[in-house]
């Protein structure tokens, strides 16, 4: 199994962040590893997302728990691999707000996949420019 987590914290608020995650539409904004997302309906549990990452073919991933301001889980299910994403956001104090990102990639070929998506570092850079959008969107 691989693992991989990273943190930022934002002047923006939980809401802020929550707008951004429950729009797929809107992700290719900040993630660097996806050219197009689309939800099939509402931003809950069960829902699918399409989505064309950069230098792979297209693939779903499925909504698997949504708890509006405080986190997300989902799962994309590859050839012998399944990843499993988790998005937290939480308060951080002093007015700050804390955006957490954990990845683990489990099946035969675990370790291959985050390789050959850049996982760990594409995860960091979309933290990182959600923090910063989600400033903007306050007015920060």
């Amino acid at each position: 199994m691989w693992k991989f987590e990273c943190s930022e914290e934002t002047t923006g608020s939980r809401a802020a962040v929550w707008a951004l995650w429950s729009n797929p539409a809107g992700w290719p904004e900040f993630d660097p590893g996806i050219v197009w997302a689309r939800l099939d309906g509402p931003f809950v549990a069960g829902a699918k997302v399409a989505l064309k990452p950069k230098g792979g073919p297209k693939a779903v991933l499925e909504i698997v728990a949504a708890d509006p301001e405080r986190r997300f889980l989902s799962l994309a299910r590859l050839p012998l691999a399944q990843m499993h994403f988790e998005q937290e956001v939480a308060d951080a104090g002093d007015g700050k707000t804390r955006i957490t990102a954990r990845i683990h990639v489990t099946g035969p070929l675990g370790q291959l996949f985050p390789r050959l998506f850049h996982l760990a570092r594409n995860e960091t850079v979309l933290v990182q420019n959600l923090a910063r959008l989600a400033a903007l969107d306050a007015g920060s």
